[in-house]
């Protein structure tokens, strides 16, 4: 996935059903220890945005087919 998909959770909250999100950033972070990235997501219904490491947003997130 990258910046500009359109995602969907994969088990949404009631309130949430059929709402679509938009990929609007992914930062990769390398500190001495760790290597991971935040994706950025935005609720195309509410402009909501919310931040989710990599394996968290993978798990709860597939993209849209288009």
């Amino acid at each position: 996935m990258e910046v500009g998909d359109l995602v969907k959770r994969k088990k949404p909250f009631p309130e949430e059903k059929d709402q679509l999100w938009l990929i609007t950033n992914i930062e990769d972070i390398e500190d001495s220890a760790f290597q991971f990235k935040f994706i950025y997501v935005m609720n195309t219904y509410n402009n909501y945005t919310s931040k989710f490491i990599s394996h968290i947003f993978y798990e709860s997130f597939e993209k849209v087919e288009e």
